[in-house]
């Protein structure tokens, strides 16, 4: 998918402006009349009478967001008809604005529970989605459902749990497929933009989302979707969006219900409450709270041409490296790989331990393979033979689409910015001198994609 710059700033006098009345729907958390009360997107304080979330934000927080932080980026306008603000403002602000879509979600293996989502778009390559299950009574007191929510920041995906306050790395065909849900939604929900859409056959419309999967649309006779479907890079279905209503509000057409169906049975049905089309974010809005700053997994530092690079903490474990046969090509070599880690675990189970299942290569300055890196599962004092402690540090990392992209080039571009990101913190760029490892995806260790990651010392 394309990587594009947003800058997603807040301007001066945002705190301040409060919400601006429009002519056409509701945006959520607004009143009867649609006007924004400095209503975070996605849930917060400050919804008006028709606000389901009125005094009630997610978590407990006052004016806060689902995830305890207050977001502070009033909506611009909500509803289809279009804000008030004059053309300096829009001409300023055009790039901060996405959408957000709230709906509610019952699903067929529990009907009685009605879920409640929010989903927050900034095209094209940023997405937020956050479902909750509805509140349940704990020891007589009424409490929030819990929460998974999901973060989408151009190729890299995070996850965070359901009552976790640490997210998790989303990579592999699942980063690939969630991607895919995300592109399937906004592609639905921005109908007919944002998507360059081409004539299919009789009645149908298709989309390539460049080399990442495809899009269909079967189009009704009113001349909107009345199905839409994702498919992988590879042609194979993945979900689709069936039975698809719409309903006009202010001058557009808008989803109202669809189902959700996989593999040919209907997951769900969705109700659609409001979209509004014109919010403004912050850049953190999709980003997980646990990696907005510091030494957090994943902080984006910078973007190279080729690979996304980031920053990731590695914690104080235990790891040991066993060497790979020499000068044996890529595919070979993580087959060997895979052999002396399974061997390793079987020595490690008699003492009751475990790796903790991740393959990593530690590669030459040529990117060829020379050792496995293996990471204990468990914290303990006294290791295993052949075990060494490793005292916690951080790493830079890139995000690559498979070994065929290693070469020297690629890793050169990984040192530099790992002098970068030493010199932005005062530190001696000699720290960037250890080796690179390759840390290989779990269902597709030699096709990738993956990971490299350089280690940097310790100060």
């Amino acid at each position: 998918l394309p990587e594009e710059e947003h800058n997603h700033g807040e301007h001066p006098g945002d705190r301040d402006r409060g919400g601006e009345r429009t002519s056409g729907g509701r945006g959520e958390g607004g009143t009867k009349d649609s006007e924004q009360v400095n209503s975070p997107p996605l849930g917060g304080a400050g919804g008006g009478e028709d606000s389901k979330q009125a005094n009630s934000p997610h978590l407990g927080g006052t004016g806060e967001g689902e995830d305890g932080e207050q977001v502070n980026s009033p909506p611009l306008g909500g509803g289809w008809g279009g804000g008030t603000t004059n053309d300096a403002q829009t001409k300023t602000q055009a790039k901060h604005h996405g959408l957000t879509v709230n709906s509610t979600v019952v699903f067929q293996s529990d009907p009685k529970r009605p879920h409640d989502q929010r989903l927050a778009f900034l095209p094209p390559e940023h997405g937020r989605w956050f479902l909750q299950a509805p509140p349940q009574r704990i020891k007589g007191v009424e409490r929030p459902g819990p929460r998974t929510l999901r973060y989408r920041n151009g190729r890299l995906v995070h996850n965070m749990p359901a009552n976790a306050g640490t997210s998790e790395d989303v990579v592999g065909r699942e980063r690939a497929e969630t991607i895919l849900r995300f592109e399937l939604r906004r592609a639905l929900f921005q109908w007919p933009t944002g998507i360059a859409w081409e004539a299919g056959e009789q009645g149908w419309r298709r989309a390539d989302l460049r080399g990442c999967g495809f899009l269909r649309a079967e189009i009704g006779e009113e001349g909107l979707p009345v199905s839409m479907e994702v498919l992988t890079a590879t042609g194979l279905p993945l979900e689709a969006l069936t039975s698809i209503t719409w309903t006009r509000d202010g001058e557009h057409s808008r989803p109202q219900e669809f189902d959700l169906v996989v593999d040919g049975r209907v997951i769900l049905h969705e109700r659609v409450n409001s979209i509004s089309p014109r919010v403004r974010f912050l850049e953190t809005y999709f980003t997980p709270p646990d990696r907005r700053g510091g030494e957090s997994p994943s902080q984006p530092v910078t973007r190279g041409g080729l690979g996304i690079i980031g920053t990731k903490l590695l914690p104080r474990r235990g790891e040991r490296e066993l060497p790979l046969p020499a000068d044996v090509e890529w595919r070979a070599a993580v087959a060997r790989a895979g052999e002396m880690s399974k061997q390793e675990d079987e020595r490690l189970k008699k003492l009751g331990l475990a790796t903790d299942g991740i393959m990593r290569l530690r590669l030459d300055e040529n990117g060829q393979p020379r050792a496995l890196g293996l990471v204990l599962g468990s914290k303990i004092n006294e290791l295993p033979q052949g075990w060494r402690m490793v005292v916690a540090r951080a790493a830079v990392t890139m995000e690559v689409s498979g070994p065929e992209a290693i070469a020297p080039a690629l890793l050169g571009e990984l040192r530099a910015a790992a002098r970068e990101h030493l010199k932005a913190r005062g530190l001696p760029p000699l720290a960037a001198v250890g080796p690179v490892f390759a840390r290989l995806d779990r269902e597709r260790p030699a096709e990738g994609p993956l990971q490299l990651l350089l280690p940097l010392l310790p100060d």
